[in-house]
């Protein structure tokens, strides 16, 4: 059986198999996140209740079409979502599952709905009937048209002004629907190395290209990435845009505050931390090696575990792993940090990785211990990276220098989301000033 036609008949049978069979048996095994969006008001997504629910009258509206979701983990996108709130403008973030995450099978039309997340920020949540796993395949045309249709109470809702953040190339079909419609703006936001995700299929990520090339601007988190990006096409770097991650650094500042108060009186037994993924590109033979050879100090590592390899670390008695931490908490768990950690085996997607724990640790003040990635390396003498793990973490953990500490402050309260999210609302009111004739024509609803 061709291998298309044995993913299409999986794609058929999986949202029964999955509700009536696979999740009954084994409710374990359904993801939390599927179950953490529902855990906030929804409603069908209709006009009518778009404009009951939502108080967004606030300009410009932003339409994240994302990598992941909003419950997976806090990153990239949802800083950008949030920051932009706060800064009076409104965030509508695609949940990516196309109908995985329900837990019922109502389907066709009326079937999509809407959640509000916290002030400014919504979700939107269609459903395909086949259910897609979105970073498995690219969209066929009738799916395309059948999300924009769902989406078509929100465009009525919030006419031309909205500019449309897409960071998968798997939604450029959608956004471009989007935008001769309604006349939004694309900007694609290219800020991992695709390529690099085992689960990744090659056809999505392969679309990359074409997704920078039509869009009306391109944002880059890392300089390798922009490197490669302009490389794709002629006209991609007068519309390329370099935008590193960032960092609530007031959070984090009260981990500082908390690090302060205790300074001088941990002794011996430094906590050395870390706070991310521990998957297949986190370095579990550096951990051990440090663990063993510092034994008296704790490790810290704080992640859903989705690496085997982590799970062995588990036998050595100053090796924590405390599983997933909610966002909120990361400060009063940070503040008990000597060192934070990035550990990285470097290959294609490290290397052009900006992390955003980076931001995160230096708003903290802490010296931070990383394999030789780039984007932590341009920091110079703030980070120990690039020579012997072991040797440099003690180093890191015996620093006494105040300026380092006060240096790494400043370029966290410098990058920061909010600074981002300004930049943000400057590049949409350029699109979509260049747009505004576009989008003054009446436009058909989406059929």
């Amino acid at each position: 059986m061709p291998f298309r036609l044995l993913g299409s008949l999986k794609e058929t049978i999986r949202p029964y198999y999955l509700r009536w069979v696979y999740f009954p048996l084994w409710p374990e095994a359904r993801p939390r996140y599927f179950q953490d969006c529902w855990n906030y008001p929804n409603w069908d997504l209709t006009l009518s209740a778009v404009q009951r629910e939502l108080e967004f009258g606030r300009k410009p509206a932003f339409i994240f079409l994302p990598l992941s979701d909003w419950h997976f983990r806090r990153q990239r996108t949802q800083h950008f979502a949030s920051a932009l709130a706060r800064s009076g403008a409104s965030s509508f973030l695609l949940n990516p599952h196309l109908g995985r995450q329900f837990s019922g099978l109502r389907k066709g039309a009326g079937s999509a709905r809407f959640s509000r997340l916290e002030p400014g920020v919504a979700e939107l949540h269609p459903r395909l009937p086949r259910e897609p796993v979105y970073h498995h395949r690219l969209l066929a045309t009738a799916e395309t048209t059948d999300l924009a249709r769902q989406l078509n109470p929100l465009a009525e809702h919030l006419g031309g002004a909205a500019l449309q953040i897409v960071s998968l190339p798997v939604w450029t079909p959608l956004a471009r629907v989007l935008r001769s419609r309604f006349g939004w703006p694309i900007v694609y936001d290219c800020h991992d190395a695709l390529r690099g995700f085992p689960n990744m299929a090659s056809e999505v990520a392969g679309f990359e290209p074409e997704a920078m090339r039509d869009a009306d601007a391109v944002l880059f988190s890392a300089r390798s990435l922009w490197e490669q990006g302009v490389r794709q096409g002629s006209g991609i770097a007068a519309k390329s845009h370099l935008l590193p991650n960032a960092v609530d650094a007031e959070a984090f500042s009260l981990a500082w505050a908390a690090r302060e108060s205790r300074r001088g009186g941990s002794g011996p037994r430094k906590v050395i931390g870390y706070v991310g993924a521990l998957e297949s590109w986190f370095d579990t033979d550096v951990i051990r090696a440090a663990a063993l050879r510092y034994p008296r100090w704790t490790f810290r590592l704080i992640g859903r575990v989705e690496n085997p390899g982590v799970d062995a670390l588990r036998a050595l008695p100053n090796i924590e792993l405390t599983g997933e931490v909610a966002y909120e908490d990361l400060p009063r768990q940070m503040a008990e940090f000597d060192v934070g950690l990035i550990p990285f085996r470097v290959n294609e997607l490290t290397r052009a990785t900006n992390p955003i724990k980076l931001y995160e640790y230096f708003a903290c003040g802490l010296p931070v211990v990383s394999s030789a990635l780039p984007e932590v390396l341009q920091y110079g003498d703030l980070v120990y990276g690039g020579g012997d793990f072991g040797e440099q973490l003690g180093e890191a953990a015996a620093e006494a220098d105040r300026e380092r500490e006060r240096r790494r402050i400043e370029i966290a309260r410098r990058e920061s989301w909010d600074e981002r999210a300004a930049i943000l609302r400057n590049l949409a009111a350029e699109l979509l000033d260049c747009s505004k004739n576009e989008m003054a024509r009446p436009r058909p609803p989406v059929q």
